[in-house]
């Protein structure tokens, strides 16, 4: 079986998996807490999107969380349980990815990704995140 199988069942049944609720997921999070106040720029644009990976930098806080006494939090738990590695992409395979696919890096840059799961005191959880807009025409 190859990589890509390999990953893309483990999205799938990822997914199968997940809860239906929204928050169910770590990433999950209500647009006005995370993404809402950098997207202002792409909306009524056409063919566009938007897409936010975790970044390198965002292991470290991934593996403290999966390390925790009483282990990773709830919803980061079939992350590792489906076998997907978030945060293993060097940070600039994503924009060659959507460039052997035939689209454009417009605009990138890093932000927090909040996730929905607190940290072991309450706070809300950054984890370091790039974002890309991409879309399928030339930059300008």
């Amino acid at each position: 079986m190859s990589v890509t199988t390999r990953y893309r069942n483990a999205w799938e049944g990822f997914w199968q998996a997940a809860p239906d609720e929204p928050g169910g997921v770590i990433w999950d999070a209500d647009p006005s807490r995370t993404a809402a106040r950098h997207v202002a720029t792409l909306v009524g644009r056409r063919g566009r999107a938007f897409v936010v990976e975790p970044s390198e930098a965002a292991k470290p806080v991934l593996r403290g969380l999966a390390q925790r006494p009483d282990g990773p939090p709830p919803k980061l738990r079939p992350v590792f349980a489906h076998g997907l590695a978030p945060a293993e992409v060097a940070d600039g395979t994503s924009a060659e990815l959507f460039h052997d696919a035939g689209l454009t890096v417009l605009a990138s840059g890093d932000m927090p990704l909040t996730l929905t799961e607190p940290a072991a005191d309450g706070r809300p959880i950054d984890l370091p995140a790039r974002w890309l807009e991409v879309g399928s025409g030339p930059r300008g």
